[in-house]
């Protein structure tokens, strides 16, 4: 075989090789519980995105709206001083968040009576906040920890899977169309946390 003709399969094939390498780390990263790159700021705040599913939709629903409201997480922002998780789930100053498209304005596809998208949580620029959050089923509780640097660019880490089990008598209750709490991802500016820290800010976003 020609020795240039050699060369360059060895050079395409290593080439391949690094490419796979390259899309299969922020894989690895997802299964260590470790995002970034997903991440907006605005003066001193800053919001990340972390992938969570909604999982055991029956069959019956077959619109990704209305599986997106079957389940939902109640997310607490911890205190400073707070840096694992309650031993109880709190009674007060919680606020729900439900699953949304990865991308603003899209639907997301049901596979296998799972629907993946991600959950909004707010940061603050040269600092980390932390907060706890749990599943509408009862499921275990996690842990996210939201990074923030002097450039407001966020990295989000979480204890483990975010995952929540679709109730159609949650969907039922979902607000409407008009009222929807995750409308936009607002609402949520108008509460501090439960022990009213950090001044202005205001909690994870919807």
């Amino acid at each position: 075989m020609n020795k240039n003709l050699k060369r360059g399969l060895v050079f395409a094939a290593s080439a391949a090789a690094i490419a796979s390498l390259a899309l299969s780390a922020p894989a690895l990263a997802h299964d260590r519980g470790s995002e970034s790159g997903t991440s907006k700021s605005q003066g001193s705040h800053a919001h990340a995105t972390v992938s969570a599913t909604v999982t055991g939709i029956p069959s019956s629903v077959t619109s990704s709206k209305v599986a997106h409201h079957g389940a939902y997480f109640t997310v607490y922002q911890l205190a400073a001083s707070e840096t694992t998780l309650p031993a109880v789930q709190p009674t007060t100053g919680g606020k729900q968040l439900r699953v949304h498209p990865v991308t603003p304005g899209s639907t997301s596809t049901i596979t296998n009576g799972t629907l993946s998208g991600v959950l909004s949580f707010h940061g603050v620029k040269s600092s980390t906040v932390r907060y706890a959050v749990y599943p509408s089923n009862g499921g275990s509780a996690v842990l996210v920890t939201v990074a923030t640097d002097a450039n407001g660019i966020s990295t989000i880490t979480k204890s483990g899977s975010l995952t929540a089990t679709y109730s159609q008598s949650v969907a039922d209750a979902a607000p409407s169309k008009g009222e929807r709490m995750d409308k936009g991802h607002k609402g949520d500016h108008s509460e501090g946390h439960r022990d009213g820290n950090r001044g202005g800010h205001k909690g994870p976003r919807r």
